[in-house]
């Protein structure tokens, strides 16, 4: 698969039964303070949040509307990230993991003050969420000494030595407030 093809297994649930806009090639120049290229969430919302900003924007792409990455996403959105902030405070520094998780929590927010302004009827609900800590973190051990979920400073929220889920293999799991559920 060249990374352009989709079957139904990976493609979302919004790609199979939304019928997304279909716009013509573009057949003559046009003139815009900005052009975004790519008509997928993240080049979306900038022309959005450009536009509130008073500026004229052309967005292009060579696909669908909401196609890539956007065609294959949970729309689950969480500043917890799989494999923590050890490895970008490793490249970048304790400020950069700072800074990507003080941008990865102002983007949810920004999401969320989007959805309220333009009433937008898609379940955005705050919900708890979990991640597996590994065997690497001991059962006995408290939540302060578990390696952080949402960037330097956070901790995990709680911790359960019986996770939400069946483990295929036993271990604790680290309770996190931010993560967002919602449908197209």
């Amino acid at each position: 698969m060249d990374g352009k093809e989709k079957t139904e297994e990976n493609r979302s649930v919004w790609a199979v039964t939304v019928e997304r806009p279909a716009y013509p090639p573009l057949a003559e120049d046009l003139h815009a303070d900005v052009c975004v290229v790519g008509a997928g969430i993240a080049g979306l919302t900038t022309a959005y949040l450009l536009t509130r900003e008073g500026r004229s924007v052309v967005v292009l792409d060579d696909g669908p509307v909401g196609g890539g990455m956007t065609e294959v996403t949970t729309a689950h959105l969480a500043n917890a990230l799989d494999d923590r902030y050890v490895e970008i405070e490793r490249l970048h520094g304790e400020e950069g993991a700072r800074l990507a998780a003080e941008s990865h929590s102002a983007a949810i927010d920004r999401i969320e003050a989007n959805v309220r302004t333009e009433g937008i009827d898609c379940d955005f609900t705050r919900l708890d969420g979990f991640s597996s800590c590994g065997r690497e973190i001991k059962r006995s051990s408290s939540t302060a000494s578990w390696p952080p979920l949402g960037g330097p400073g956070s901790r995990a929220s709680r911790r359960s030595d019986e996770p939400p889920w069946t483990p295929s293999t036993p271990a604790p799991a680290c309770g996190f407030r931010i993560r967002v559920s919602s449908t197209p």
